[in-house]
C-alpha cells in the first residue's frame, strides 16, 4: 500500500477549482421552486455557500462554477468570489451536458493542465493535498476521493474496487444495490470530489452531453490511468429534500466539521 502522506518535494497542488453547479435539482423543485439546486438553503445559508467555504479553507484560490439552470441565480449570488476571498468564474451550458460535457466546458477557460473538480450537491470533507500528493506519486489522468459505505447505501453513488498501491481496478456508476460487490459488507464508492488532468477529458467532443463517471472513468480505468483514495470524514448530499434537511440536522447538532462552517 502506498504512503500518501510521504513528501513529494516542493510541487505544490492545484488552487483552482470546477464546482458543477448547473443541476436542475428536479427531486428539490417542489422544495425550491425556480431556484437551482446549489442555493437551496440548510440551517439559513445556501449549500454553496458551506461549499465555498471548504475550498477556500482547502487552500483553492480560483474557482470555476459550470452553471445551467437558473445560472443568473447564481452569478447574482456568488459574484466575484470576494466573500469567500476567491477568485470566481462562470462557464454558462447552452444545453444540459452531463458532468463530463460540463467539465470538458469549463477546462477550456484553465490555463494549467490540473484541477479540482466538485459536484456542487455534495460536501465531502477529504484533505486535498493527500488527493494531489497521491496522484503525483502514480502519474494517473485522474484521481478521486472515495468513502466507506455499506450495500444498502451505496446504490445510489459510483462502486469502485481499488488495488492496494491506489490504482482503481472497477468503476461502475450507481449500480443496483445487489450488483457490484454484493459479497462485501461495506464498499469503497465515489465521494464526488476529483483532481483531473485536461488529458482524461481530451475523448470528449465539445458540446456534447457526457457523463464522466459512465462514458470516461471506465476507460481511464481500463487502461490504469485512475486512482483513489479512502477518507474517512463527513459527507453530505442534499439531492433530495429528505437528505437537505438531514444535512440542516447535522449543522444544528454540530455533526458538520466547524471548519467547514465559517470563514
Amino acid at each position: 500500500m502506498i504512503n500518501p502522506r510521504a513528501p513529494i518535494g516542493s510541487i505544490p497542488k492545484p488552487k483552482i477549482a470546477v464546482v458543477l453547479a448547473g443541476g436542475l435539482g428536479t427531486r428539490l423543485r417542489e422544495t425550491y421552486k425556480g431556484k437551482p439546486k446549489v442555493l437551496a438553503r440548510s440551517a439559513g445559508r445556501p449549500f454553496l455557500d458551506y461549499l465555498l467555504t471548504y475550498l477556500c479553507k482547502q487552500g483553492i484560490s480560483e474557482i470555476i462554477l459550470a452553471i445551467g439552470y437558473k445560472g443568473e441565480q447564481v452569478r447574482e449570488y456568488a459574484g466575484d468570489g470576494s466573500k469567500w476571498s476567491v477568485k470566481i468564474e462562470y462557464c454558462q451550458e447552452n444545453k444540459p451536458l452531463g458532468t463530463g460535457g460540463a467539465l470538458r466546458l469549463a477546462s477550456d477557460a484553465l490555463s494549467g493542465d490540473l484541477f479540482y473538480a466538485f459536484n456542487g450537491d455534495t460536501l465531502f470533507d477529504v484533505d486535498l493535498q493527500r488527493l494531489w500528493e497521491v496522484h503525483q506519486k502514480l502519474r494517473v489522468s485522474a484521481t478521486i476521493a472515495l468513502l466507506h459505505v455499506t450495500p444498502m447505501e451505496s446504490h445510489q453513488r459510483g462502486c469502485v474496487k481499488l488495488a492496494n498501491d491506489g490504482k482503481i481496478l472497477s468503476f461502475n456508476e450507481k449500480p443496483d444495490s445487489q450488483e457490484a460487490h454484493p459479497e462485501e459488507q461495506t464498499m469503497l464508492v465515489s465521494g464526488g470530489v476529483y483532481l483531473l488532468s485536461k488529458k482524461a477529458l481530451a475523448s470528449i467532443t465539445p458540446g456534447s452531453t457526457v457523463s464522466i463517471e459512465r462514458d470516461i472513468f471506465p476507460n481511464l480505468v481500463r487502461d490504469e490511468l485512475m486512482a483513489g483514495i479512502v477518507e474517512i470524514g463527513y459527507f453530505a448530499d442534499i439531492g433530495t429534500p429528505e437528505s437537505l434537511a438531514a444535512f440542516e440536522r447535522d449543522i444544528i447538532h454540530g455533526i458538520v466539521p466547524q471548519d467547514n462552517l465559517e470563514l
